[in-house]
C-alpha cells in the first residue's frame, strides 16, 4: 500500500483532483485501494464544504484517508469527529521524545488508545530505534514508519531494495 500526500491546493478543486486520481490510476493500471490520501490537520482546517466532496468522493473510488501530523494542529479530534478518517498518523515529534519525555510518553498512548477506540488504523511516524520500536509494540501500535527500516528511496532504488528482500525459494 502507498500513501500520497495531498495539499489545500488540490483539494480546493476537488473535482479537479478526484479526475486527475483516477486517470493516473487508469494509465499506471493501479487500484484506488492500494492507496491512502494523507491530509494533514491543516488541509482540512483551511477548506470549505468542499472537503466532505472531496472526501466522500475519495471513499467512494476505493481510496483510505489518513490523518498525517496527529497532534500538531488546533483541534485534531473535531476533525477526527467531522470527517471519516480511516487511519491515524502519530506525528513524529511525540514518538521522538516518547523515551524521554513522560508527556509524550502518555500522548502517544492516548493516541493509540483513541485509534483503537474510534476503529481506525494507527501509525507512528519518525521511528528511528529498536527502543522506540520496542516501546509502540508494547502501547499496541504495530505500524511505523521511519528511518528504523530504510531512509526514503527513489522508484528505482525501491524495487532494489524489495528485490533483495524477497524471499529466495
Amino acid at each position: 500500500e502507498l500513501s500520497v500526500n495531498c495539499s489545500a491546493k488540490e483539494l480546493a478543486q476537488p473535482k479537479q483532483y478526484l479526475t486527475q486520481l483516477s486517470k493516473s490510476l487508469e494509465r499506471y493500471h493501479f487500484s484506488a485501494h492500494e492507496f491512502t490520501i494523507e491530509l494533514t490537520e491543516t488541509v482540512l482546517m483551511t477548506q470549505s464544504g468542499d472537503i466532505r466532496l472531496a472526501m466522500k468522493g475519495l471513499h467512494e473510488q476505493g481510496f483510505k484517508i489518513a490523518l498525517d501530523d496527529f497532534g500538531t494542529g488546533y483541534s485534531s479530534l473535531n476533525y477526527i469527529h467531522r470527517y471519516d478518517i480511516d487511519c491515524i498518523k502519530i506525528d513524529k515529534t511525540f514518538v521522538q521524545n516518547m523515551l524521554t519525555n513522560l508527556k509524550s510518553e502518555r500522548i502517544v498512548k492516548l493516541i493509540v488508545e483513541l485509534a483503537k477506540q474510534l476503529q481506525v488504523n494507527i501509525i507512528a511516524e519518525g521511528v528511528e530505534t529498536e527502543s522506540e520500536l520496542n516501546k509502540l509494540v508494547e502501547m499496541g501500535c504495530s505500524s511505523i514508519q521511519g528511518y528504523l527500516f530504510s531512509c526514503p528511496l527513489s522508484p528505482p532504488q525501491l524495487l532494489q531494495k524489495i528485490e533483495y528482500l524477497k524471499p529466495r525459494s
